[in-house]
């Protein structure tokens, strides 16, 4: 293969969404649970064979962060004290502040990218069975160290992969059709799996997320032969010297300072979604399965908002769309922080917000960073938006969410999401002002 972006969507065309989405096998276990599939998740034979390699490798590490995002704090909490649980939800974040932007740098300036994002997932999925050792019986420190063993190969690997499909995709809407395979992966996974680990089987999760890792290894081999960045087989790309690269990279990233500030802040709010969505609703609702299609049907409207991207970016700008997506997560935390039995169907409303929340809001981030960022450090700057907002962001969340669920559980958690949220919103609206009152010569 010797350009990736030839053929990206060949599952899109060939194999039809239904197939991918309800063509599983499930094998019964003894004590009344379920293992599902041959690759430990549901898996169409179909999606193996005909997917292209950006669509194929989307599924595969979007179905391992199906069970990381929503039940790592789950499977965290079933194995450690809770006292402990935010400092392993914190390491695990903090991994994503300078790692990424390390990553990013290196493989792009490598004559072989691809390798760094295959030698990164085949070392990931080794340490994620070290997991297998994390227990209360071992010391914080030992604890702290196996997680981040794990989130250091393993956190860069989306940010280098975004990276790599948007600047071959080079527009939205090719990007975000790419990307509704990742959220298919990413719901059928949360949904199937995480009812299992949900209801008696938490000690599975280390070797299901091996199990995923290893697959996304052998997805990722025809990366090894991505050329260079900066590098097109279509048309030339002048490449600066390093003694005006830096500087250049330098003003491109302070330039988008007010993108820098309310990813942290939604980030953050996520994090303490992810971290503690399950353990809060597990208090009122007391089936796993019900759980995980919550996170499901969410992950469901954004595959919906990524078929549809073109239709929100016709229709307004990048810092626009990313207004409405903090005022909607804004409404939708506020919610969550009182959810009860009787409000679970407002809940279940609210989790469809997750298509602007975060599909619109996270696409229009990445077409302000391609639009100011120039194809040579684009790597760099997308692992700069993961630290931010995943990084940075994610620890603030994990961590004072952590000791909120402490004292005040659910509620605390989410009403310190909402706040976040609604300091996001005002600072996108003085964006939005400024935009307005800059001539565009000067922006």
């Amino acid at each position: 293969m010797k350009h990736l972006g030839k053929k990206p969507l060949a599952l899109f065309h060939k194999t039809p969404v239904r197939q991918v989405l309800f063509r599983w096998s499930v094998t019964p276990l003894h004590n009344g649970g379920h293992l599902i599939g041959l690759a430990l998740f549901p898996l169409p034979l179909s999606l193996m064979i005909s997917a292209g390699t950006h669509s194929r490798f989307y599924f595969f590490i979007f179905a391992c962060l199906g069970l990381i995002s929503p039940y790592l704090g789950w499977w965290l909490n079933s194995v450690l004290p809770e006292t402990e649980l935010k400092f392993a939800l914190m390491v695990f974040n903090a991994t994503l502040i300078v790692i990424p932007t390390v990553w990013g740098h290196f493989a792009f300036s490598s004559p072989q990218p691809g390798r760094w994002l295959s030698h990164g997932t085949i070392a990931a999925c080794i340490f994620a069975l070290g997991l297998t050792q994390v227990s209360s019986q071992i010391s914080l420190a030992a604890t702290c160290f196996l997680i981040l063993a794990f989130g250091v190969f393993f956190n860069p690997l989306l940010p280098l992969l975004e990276a790599m499909t948007y600047h071959q995709m080079k527009n939205p809407q090719t990007y975000s059709k790419i990307r509704l395979f990742g959220s298919i992966g990413f719901m059928m996974c949360s949904f199937l799996i995480g009812g299992v680990l949900l209801i008696e089987h938490p000690s599975l999760f280390p070797y299901l997320v091996a199990g995923l890792l290893f697959v996304c290894w052998i997805s990722s081999w025809p990366y090894k032969q991505m050329p260079p960045i900066g590098i097109s087989t279509v048309e030339p790309v002048v490449v600066s010297s390093k003694k005006t690269a830096t500087p250049q990279v330098l003003r491109s990233l302070l330039s988008l300072h007010p993108l820098w500030v309310v990813t942290c802040l939604v980030q953050a709010a996520f994090a303490c979604y992810y971290a503690f969505f399950a353990l809060h609703l597990q208090h009122i609702v007391s089936s796993g399965w019900i759980i995980g299609a919550l996170i499901a049907l969410a992950t469901a409207s954004e595959i919906v908002a990524f078929l549809k991207i073109d239709w929100f970016f016709k229709k307004w700008s990048p810092i626009t769309l990313i207004g409405w997506a903090c005022a909607l997560l804004l409404i939708r935390w506020t919610v969550l922080s009182q959810a009860t039995v009787a409000l679970l169907p407002l809940v279940l409303v609210l989790q469809l917000t997750q298509a602007v929340g975060f599909s619109v809001f996270h696409t229009a981030c990445l077409k302000l960073i391609h639009d100011r960022v120039t194809p040579l450090h684009v790597g760099a700057a997308q692992g700069f938006y993961n630290a931010i907002g995943y990084g940075v962001g994610g620890c603030l969340g994990v961590f004072v969410g952590g000791v909120l669920w402490e004292t005040q559980k659910g509620q605390g958690v989410f009403v310190f999401a909402a706040g976040l949220c609604a300091l996001a919103l005002i600072w996108c609206v003085g964006w939005r002002w400024q935009q307005h009152s800059v001539p565009m010569d000067l922006q």
